[in-house]
């Protein structure tokens, strides 16, 4: 089986509530932001953003969106913008002729910015190729039992990021080893990476304690490649500021830094319910709590996560985050099933792409914060 073979076998449609969006406070008789329908192609959410930033003269701090959305797919969602200068609308215009796989639809004015969960789910098209006729019907067995059922709702690889790395900065930033945690950042790379970007990689691995010790910043900036401009933003300030890696981190938008807090919490997540899973008790919850340090455990799950956490040098206090209180997370609870919503085979065909294979293609509905991929392994599992 293949997925995403083309960025065009994955499509994703964030579904919102407009109404209800606009209606949330009332009191504000000029609505100051500006809500776009962002459409993108193979972008990860934050590329994206860089450029509308560069395109709007705006800064990141002036761009909101309620959900990240996969890097290789066609992708919907709802963006909002503040800040913006007069003549908006002929920024808009250059932007969609600049662009091919970025366009903005403006949507109208609202009285808040977006913030992370505002969306109500998402509706995915999902084009599965390569397949052998044992798979099709494995498929076929595992459909009724899905749609009766769901699926647990583990996080998946998009939470974790680039090579996984999302947990292992968070990890250190709870413990306040913020060398650590940028060093991590700085190496996190797609696996399809270009040569440069990969060369620059083993050049931080194998020189990164003579860079801290001498700072050899400037070297760093001379070596990587120019299209980081993130990356850049960080070192120009480590250059400045001589070391200052939590002062460089700081730089980052919120968005992205708590990500990697909650990246770490998600891990503790999945390893409590496949311990559930392993022991056919997952059946028993209906929730799960991503913990924090006001979290009381008990019994197995308490063990479990207390011996998680020691592996990590860590502990429920490590949560309090002293030395970067913005980024302190909060307890929350995550539904242990996914209810798949509308959940229907398209087209069963022969692939165009795979000589002598079948194609599927799927179409369903799942909440914020839910995972296709999830779905797709559970319809191929034996």
């Amino acid at each position: 089986m293949i997925l995403k073979q083309i960025p065009e076998d994955f499509r994703v449609d964030e579904v919102y509530d407009l109404e209800h969006l606009k209606n949330q406070e009332e009191e504000i008789a000029n609505p100051r932001f500006h809500y776009f329908i962002l459409t993108k192609k193979d972008y990860t959410v934050n590329r994206a953003i860089e450029q509308i930033c560069r395109s709007f003269k705006i800064q990141i701090r002036d761009v909101h969106f309620a959900g990240t959305k996969d890097r290789q797919a066609i992708s919907t969602q709802l963006i909002s913008l503040r800040r913006l200068r007069h003549g908006w609308e002929e920024d808009v215009r250059k932007f969609n002729e600049h662009f091919n796989d970025l366009k903005l639809e403006f949507v109208g004015m609202f009285p808040r910015r977006l913030a992370l969960g505002d969306n109500i789910g998402n509706k995915f098209t999902i084009t599965l190729r390569d397949l052998t006729n044992e798979e099709i019907e494995i498929m076929k067995k595992n459909f009724s039992k899905i749609q009766k059922k769901g699926v647990l709702n583990y996080f998946d690889s998009q939470r974790f990021g680039f090579m996984g790395k999302n947990p292992v900065i968070g990890k250190y930033l709870l413990r306040g080893d913020f060398e650590k945690a940028l060093f991590n950042i700085l190496i996190a790379a797609p696996e399809n990476r270009k040569e440069e970007h990969d060369k620059f990689i083993k050049y931080l691995e194998e020189n990164w304690k003579e860079i801290v010790k001498e700072n050899k910043w400037d070297e760093v900036i001379k070596k990587i490649p120019s299209w980081l401009n993130q990356e850049i933003v960080l070192l120009e300030h480590l250059k400045k500021y001589k070391n200052d890696f939590l002062g460089a981190i700081s730089l980052l938008q919120k968005k992205i830094r708590t990500m990697y807090v909650y990246s770490y919490q998600s891990y503790l997540f999945n390893e409590t319910l496949k311990f559930l899973d392993k022991k056919g008790e997952a059946e028993n919850y209906e929730e799960l709590k991503l913990v924090s340090s006001e979290s009381v455990l008990d019994g197995e799950i308490e063990e479990l996560t207390k011996h998680l956490l020691s592996l990590d040098g860590l502990n429920l206090k490590s949560f309090e985050m002293p030395r970067s209180p913005t980024l302190k997370p909060k307890e929350v609870l995550r539904k242990v099933w996914v209810d798949v919503k509308n959940l229907k085979i398209i087209e069963i065909a022969d692939d165009e792409l795979n000589s002598k294979k079948q194609k599927v293609v799927l179409s369903f509905e799942l909440g914020s914060g839910e995972y296709a991929t999830n779905v797709i392994k559970c319809l191929f599992e034996e």
